[in-house]
């Protein structure tokens, strides 16, 4: 608008290079505006791009005159002629005064951001200072601040972000898994409590099997928002793939807690695996936790057909683990041991197989996403 009213002589060009100046700290309002409501980072880096704009107007006007000079000799034309004629005596716009506003303004930002180039860490630590967490808004909570659909900027630079949160969720769901295998290998050790360490792990299960929810909701309503924003074709198949992800990671996460739970109940009742049955049951839970190695490198891209070829090899060994596992534990209560027990080692044995599935799933190319649930 200040190019157009100043190439039509309704302003001069140094009223427009002051309006310039002032509507770079006016447009700073969209940033604070969106910051309301977002986490202590967001409003930090809203507040990062005001004050580079207030800074920039504070030095910028007592020097206006010597930096148009600049700016007229690096660029062509004059702009400040009143009235330019074209060959047929016809009054046309001033388009010289565009350019030089045009340049006008990006000279100021680069050597405003030279100026704050050799501050930055200095610049970090002061708006820390200026805007600060409040200790009661800390929480372990899972936050993930978005910005509504009619005001989302760079929406594929969302998409990559959020592909790191689904990242983040396929670790933890991991390091859930982990602690499982952890704890599973320790309990023929005689020196350990069984009941108060699966009593722990079950109530630590609990705590992320929550978190990893509150993920999925959020990250769900994220690529909600995304979808109502035109993208291109293979951002969109993109969000497909990452919205089928989470879901499955949320049934693993609650896989997870169910394994837990079974572990729990088998320590308070004094089952206990033989050795030999104990050295298989490690030998098929390694086999998932590889499963959930590769899972983390292929979220990360879409998968290729190498990877692919290893998640269905991984997948048949599962399978044919599962089963014979499963039979063992059949056979054992045909020969008249403890049903109660052989039936919650077939489920045990159930439930690892489970997490095989979903790490297939997700190992697939990008498809279009199952149904949300909840």
């Amino acid at each position: 608008m200040i190019i157009v009213m100043a190439g039509g002589n309704v302003i001069t060009y140094e009223m427009a290079a002051g309006m310039i100046l002032g509507a770079n700290v006016g447009t700073t309002t969209d940033g604070i505006l969106a910051s309301i409501g977002g986490t202590v980072d967001a409003k930090r880096s809203a507040w990062s791009h005001v004050l580079f704009n207030v800074i920039l107007a504070c030095w910028a006007i007592p020097l206006l005159m010597p930096v148009l000079k600049l700016v007229d000799a690096l660029v062509p034309g004059d702009p400040t002629a009143a009235i330019i004629y074209d060959s047929n005596g016809k009054i046309i716009v001033n388009i010289a005064i565009g350019f030089h506003l045009a340049m006008l303004h990006t000279t100021f930002k680069v050597l405003n951001t030279i100026l704050f180039l050799p501050f930055v860490k200095q610049y970090a630590r002061f708006l820390t200072f200026i805007v600060r967490e409040r200790p009661d808004k800390k929480s372990g909570r899972y936050k993930f601040t978005y910005l509504s659909a009619g005001s989302m900027e760079a929406p594929e630079l969302n998409v990559m972000r959020a592909e790191k949160e689904v990242s983040d969720m396929a670790k933890i769901v991991s390091s859930m898994y982990s602690r499982f295998s952890t704890v599973l290998r320790g309990l023929n050790d005689k020196e350990i409590d069984n009941e108060k360490i699966t009593t722990e792990l079950y109530a630590e299960m609990q705590e992320r099997e929550e978190y990893i929810d509150e993920m999925r909701d959020t990250l769900s309503d994220f690529f909600i928002v995304c979808n109502s924003i035109k993208l291109r074709p293979s951002s969109e198949a993109r969000i497909s793939y990452l919205m089928n992800a989470i879901v499955c990671l949320e049934s693993m996460s609650d896989e997870c807690l169910g394994i837990s739970l079974l572990l729990e109940k088998s320590a308070a009742k004094k089952y206990s695996f033989k050795n030999k049955d104990m050295d298989e049951l490690i030998q098929y839970v390694g086999q998932v936790e590889e499963f959930l190695g590769l899972l983390e490198t292929q979220l990360s891209r879409n998968p290729s057909i190498e990877l692919q070829n290893r998640a269905a090899e991984l997948e048949e060994g599962i399978d044919k683990s599962q089963r014979r596992l499963q039979k063992i534990g059949r056979k054992r209560i045909e020969a008249g041991r403890n049903v109660k027990a052989e039936l919650l080692f077939i489920e045990l044995v159930r439930r690892i197989e489970k997490l095989g599935d979903y790490c297939f799933e997700i190992s697939g190319p990008e498809r279009e996403p199952r149904k949300l649930i909840g």
